[in-house]
């Protein structure tokens, strides 16, 4: 299998989640082989899908990640993969244990199927759909809030409880899961409706290796700078 990984990704999406993993474990092992990042410009791909990311990935939607023969799509599982091929001591993400690992798939799957809608500004069904940014509709957006302040938000603060990170007292693999819906719940969309998790939120922000100033501006959603040629296979 060849070493190289590579992402395809677009600022301000999903896709962050994977880049925030790769980051965490090469900061705890520092022999994770290179990232490499296919930026997509926003306005051009929400628009038109280039044939030959359709077949890396046929939903249209990022993330997608190729490892050799490897070629993943879902945020979550992409994560999932990286764990497993790279955390082989447990330090992101023990899943060895079973209080742990239960609590890791379930908000991994959950995160990923049902609250990163509540932020995405497309549709999980984008190529069957006219309206190709149905989540900046004003209507949408009233409907996705009210389903965070009644369903999502109290779940997710039943599941997480009181510890001072999202898994008990140390920065885990489920803080990246989980901490970008954080992010964009109360960065992208301004909502600041359970103190609880936006302090849990905070504390992961300033934890997190992706958050960090020094690399602040690779992540943020006006860089890095998109592909010149997003028609184009890299």
């Amino acid at each position: 299998m060849s070493d190289e990984m590579v992402l395809y990704h677009m600022n301000g999406s999903r896709s962050t989640r994977v880049l925030w993993m790769h980051k965490e474990l090469q900061a705890r092992y520092g022999t994770l082989p290179p990232l490499r990042v296919h930026v997509f410009n926003p306005e051009v791909f929400r628009e038109t899908k280039p044939d030959w990311y359709l077949a890396i990935n046929p939903n249209g939607k990022v993330p997608a990640f190729t490892h050799g023969r490897v070629v993943m799509f879902d945020s979550s599982a992409i994560c999932l993969y990286l764990l497993q091929t790279f955390d082989k001591e447990g330090r992101l993400a023990p899943l060895h244990d079973p209080d742990f690992a239960a609590l890791f798939y379930q908000l991994a799957f959950y995160c990923s199927g049902t609250v990163d809608n509540l932020t995405a500004t497309s549709s999980p069904i984008q190529p069957v759909v006219a309206e190709k940014r149905p989540g900046d509709d004003e209507k949408n957006i009233e409907l996705n809030h009210r389903a965070w302040i009644e369903q999502c938000g109290p779940l997710l603060v039943s599941i997480l409880g009181t510890s001072k990170f999202m898994a008990g007292d140390a920065f885990t693999a489920v803080d990246v899961i989980a901490g970008v819906n954080m992010h964009y719940i109360h960065r992208k969309r301004g909502w600041h409706d359970f103190p609880a998790l936006e302090a849990r939120s905070d504390q992961v922000s300033n934890d997190g290796n992706i958050w960090k100033q020094k690399d602040k501006e690779r992540y943020e959603c006006n860089s890095p700078k998109p592909s010149a040629l997003d028609t184009q296979a890299p």
